[in-house]
């Protein structure tokens, strides 16, 4: 007989901050040790839901000429960023520093290239390029005259370019703080809480809105880092006549001189279940409707034993409806959430 489960409005199991791993596109990184994510808060104001930290700047970090006035010397702000999977922000951002040092080239190699890098513990540092006879600052990372590539777990604040051999102070010019060029930002991705890869289950995680960057040493991106939990299930006792959340496909046309075009527009469906409660107040399932706008995972199986089923993430809401005899049946709607996803066992 069919059956339905759902996940655990407690959380699941927790995970601490990770880094999540390129899937190789550069643009989705997964959570390799999770299948559901969850996306659960209640009432309680308790948060299950994922804490997504991408590696670059969130504000601040301004580097300039040392006020020393000292040759090769730059001053940085206090800066606020996320930074190997650490928030470095409000009292826990990167402190100023002054007089960093910067290297420049020799004679014949003057087009030398420093970044200016901070780490976790907010420190603040210099990774000097290798010079070359001419400029080749829009060259592959590491290559002669081109920005060197950044240490694992640091991130790109700003770059000093030298043109000149001589020691010299640094000028304003030499400073480059282009954001994504220059200058690693931190940008939000989106959460991925389960994906489905040919009808197979995959990896959760984030997925970017565009290619990140390869500026990091093994020609690697920044990190991108996650903490949450990992939806653990049980089954929903008294569940009938499910039907989770789907997509509703629907046209518009639109009539010109010589014919009728037609626009179609699609659009994720409310699904529903009845509900044949025991108690009223201790039936574990009220626990889901514990929050306005909390999502909870669902897999329906068509029999026990099958190994393929459809998930779906709903928000549950529904009215207790108490008979003065017979089944306590209620109706209850999915709704906020995204189509079901099928997997295949």
């Amino acid at each position: 007989m069919p059956i339905l489960y759902y996940s655990d409005p407690g959380g699941g199991t927790y995970f601490a901050m990770v880094q999540l791993t390129d899937d190789g596109d550069h643009i989705n990184y997964n959570h390799t040790a999770g299948t559901f994510l969850s996306n659960f808060v209640g009432d309680s104001g308790v948060d299950y839901s994922p804490t997504v930290r991408v590696d670059g700047v969130l504000s601040g970090g301004v580097v300039i000429p040392a006020v020393s006035g000292t040759d090769d010397l730059v001053d940085v702000s206090s800066l606020a960023a996320n930074i190997a999977g650490v928030a470095l922000t409000g009292a826990a951002k990167a402190a100023a520093d002054t007089d960093l040092s910067c290297t420049r080239g020799g004679v014949g190699t003057e087009y030398l290239i420093n970044s200016i890098v901070c780490d976790s513990a907010g420190t603040f540092t210099v990774v000097a390029g290798t010079g070359a006879a001419a400029d080749n600052s829009t060259g592959a990372r590491d290559a002669a005259g081109a920005p060197p590539l950044i240490p694992l777990l640091k991130i790109e604040v700003a770059q000093v370019r030298f043109t000149t051999s001589a020691d010299a102070a640094v000028t304003a010019a030499e400073i480059k703080m282009t954001p994504n060029v220059t200058r690693e930002m931190s940008r939000n991705g989106k959460t991925i809480y389960a994906r489905t890869e040919g009808g197979a289950l995959g990896s959760p995680g984030v997925q970017m809105t565009s290619a990140q960057s390869l500026i990091h040493t093994g020609a690697v991106s920044k990190g991108i880092w996650m903490s949450g939990y990992s939806e653990s299930f049980t089954e929903w006792q008294g569940a009938n006549n499910v039907q989770l959340q789907g997509e509703t496909v629907s046209s518009t046309s639109s009539e010109t001189f010589t014919e009728t075009r037609s626009f179609p527009a699609s659009e994720v469906s409310d699904g529903s279940f009845d509900w044949d409660y025991t108690d009223l107040a201790n039936d574990p399932e009220w626990a889901t409707m514990d929050g306005k706008g909390a999502l909870v995972w669902f897999k329906l199986y068509q029999k026990s034993s099958d190994t393929s089923y459809l998930a779906g993430q709903s928000i549950v809401s529904g009215v207790p409806a108490v008979a003065a005899s017979g089944p306590t049946t209620t109706s209850l709607t999915l709704s906020g959430g995204t189509k079901y996803l099928r997997i295949t066992g």
